[in-house]
């Protein structure tokens, strides 16, 4: 799936996984288990719902009563789940609340998984970060125009990190170039202070790092945060006074 594909769906809430094959692996004070199998995982509950199929009958130790599935509600307990599509992307997620069902095709597994994260080989030579939220944020901005396309574009200047806003029809993207010593979590608190400014909720939900030739990409369900879109009353402020603002806000959540 191309990545221009994936925010698409990730914005629309249509992103959808399916897993030639998948691996479950548990790991309980010490001890390791994994299964093996084929699964799909859907947007659903404001998470990842992870739906897996094993090979063959589940072992005793994940089935049996105080088994590995018993206790998939205990913090003692991490289920590490794995995915590969058809395009041969690999994904990896940790997964929670799982249970077994029994139906005629056998037993299945379900849960749910807060994150899918893939890294590949395919990173540019400068390193950079950028994340997309869903919705229409109403954020002051100049129009650059593009072929096809009007983009409302901002820049902020902080700590000697510049960064980027550009906003399209359904969702803002935020990028920062030479992202390498950044703080860690730097993306999330810049999604966090846009929400804090604008007085409504915002939620990432595609985040992209390039870093020592390696491209990762971390999606996430976002849930509930589409209704951004939704016009609500935004304090009137200048372009300057606005982004002062914002630099304010995210200076103290770092």
């Amino acid at each position: 799936m191309l990545v221009a594909d994936i925010i698409r769906k990730a914005v629309a809430g249509e992103l959808r996984f399916d897993f030639i094959e998948s691996r479950i692996v548990a790991a309980y004070r010490g001890l390791v288990s994994s299964q093996k199998g084929t699964a799909y995982s859907n947007p659903g509950d404001n998470a990842f719902l992870y739906h897996f199929t094993p090979r063959g009958m589940l072992a005793d130790d994940w089935t049996a009563e105080g088994g590995y599935l018993a206790r998939s509600e205990n913090d003692d307990v991490t289920f590490s789940v794995s995915g590969v599509e058809r395009s041969s992307a690999h994904w990896t997620g940790i997964a929670t609340h799982l249970r077994a069902t029994s139906g005629p095709g056998g037993f299945a597994i379900h849960g749910r998984v807060h994150e899918w994260t893939r890294t590949d080989g395919r990173a540019t030579r400068n390193a950079f970060i950028r994340t997309v939220i869903p919705g229409h944020f109403p954020y002051p901005a100049t129009i650059r125009h593009v072929p096809g396309l009007h983009v409302r574009h901002a820049e902020v200047l902080l700590d000697g990190m510049r960064l980027e806003f550009r906003g399209y029809d359904d969702y803002t993207e935020i990028s920062v170039m030479n992202a390498v010593e950044q703080p860690v979590g730097l993306m999330k608190l810049a999604v966090i202070a846009l929400g804090h400014v604008l007085q409504r909720p915002a939620q990432w939900v595609y985040m992209e790092r390039h870093h020592d030739q390696c491209r990762t990409i971390t999606m996430r369900e976002a849930g509930g945060a589409r209704t951004a879109s939704e016009e609500v009353a935004v304090p009137r402020s200048t372009y300057g006074e606005f982004w002062r603002r914002y630099a304010q806000e995210l200076r103290a959540l770092m």
